[in-house]
């Protein structure tokens, strides 16, 4: 069984520092059934730039999920 309608690739955009946290996360994605692409950052100044569709990321795709890790580093 799928979680999305048929054809269907979601695009989630992942702002994660921990490895382990992200492995988790993508294994959940596939344990659920779901065709899936994940662009994940491991800093806040790679995400604002496509968040802001600047530069590199003018062309980028709006991500139909985001997923934060909140106690990310500034840097």
């Amino acid at each position: 069984m799928s979680g999305a309608p048929s054809g269907q690739r979601f695009q989630i955009l992942l702002l994660e520092d921990n490895p382990g946290d992200v492995y988790l996360f993508r294994r959940a994605l596939k344990g659920a059934g779901l065709d899936f692409e994940v662009n994940g950052y491991r800093r806040w100044r790679g995400w604002a730039g496509l968040c802001e569709r600047q530069g590199q990321y003018e062309a980028s795709c709006i991500p139909d999920l985001a997923v934060l890790d909140l106690n990310l580093p500034k840097g």
